[in-house]
Order: C-alpha cells, then sequence, then structure tokens
C-alpha cells in the first residue's frame, strides 16, 4: 500500500500512515516512528525502510529521518517539529536539511 509505513514489531503489524509520521530515529536495530498521536517502536533495518519514504522525508543525520510537513522551525542548530519536539544536528547536517526543505516547499508551491 502506498504512502503507508508497514512494520511488525512482535507478533503485532502495523500500517503507519506517512501523514502522521513527524520523524523517525534509531538506535541500532531499534527504530522508534514518532506519529502525531504515539510512538511505534520496533527492530528492522533502517537502510531498507529509507527508501520506502517519499519524497516528504528527508534523512539529515543517520540517525533521523524527518517530515518535511512537520517542521515549524529550524535556526542555527536546532529543528522544531509541530509536536514541540526539538531535534539538534550539527551545522553541516542542518545545512542540508535546510536545502532539503527549501526545494521541497518550492516543488510543493509549484504543484499547486
Amino acid at each position: 500500500m502506498r504512502n503507508v509505513l508497514n512494520v511488525k514489531s512482535g507478533r503485532n503489524r502495523y500500517a503507519i500512515p506517512f501523514n502522521s509520521i513527524v520523524y523517525m530515529e534509531k538506535d541500532r536495530r531499534r527504530i522508534v516512528v514518532h506519529t502525531t498521536d504515539k510512538e511505534r517502536i520496533f527492530y528492522g533495518k533502517y537502510d531498507e525502510i529509507v527508501p520506502l519514504l517519499d519524497d516528504r522525508f528527508i534523512n539529515p543525520h543517520r540517525s533521523f529521518v524527518l517530515n518535511m510537513d512537520f517542521i515549524v522551525e529550524m535556526d542555527k542548530n536546532t529543528v522544531q517539529m509541530c509536536t514541540g519536539c526539538s531535534i539538534s544536528f550539527c551545522r553541516e547536517c542542518l545545512e542540508r536539511t535546510k536545502k532539503g526543505y527549501d526545494h521541497y516547499i518550492a516543488k510543493k508551491l509549484a504543484n499547486r
């Protein structure tokens, strides 16, 4: 199914809509998907999950994937998400995020 991330956690299977994913983070093989209303934790290979996502997602750092639709603010080293979560990055990662975000917004505006 398109626009849905299908994951398995133990005996449970989840279909997480892309439009509810705020960001994802990984710690070794543990992946935490932060959605607008809850967290889903599962074990998997990050390198297999990231290619399944669409162009609204950016991977500014090897441990995070952000949904650009939920970015509220970026300053010199932090991205603020709509849920109130602040994620800190090095300057290089944040510059890459800003460029990707600007490109995404320009593309989104052009498609209106």
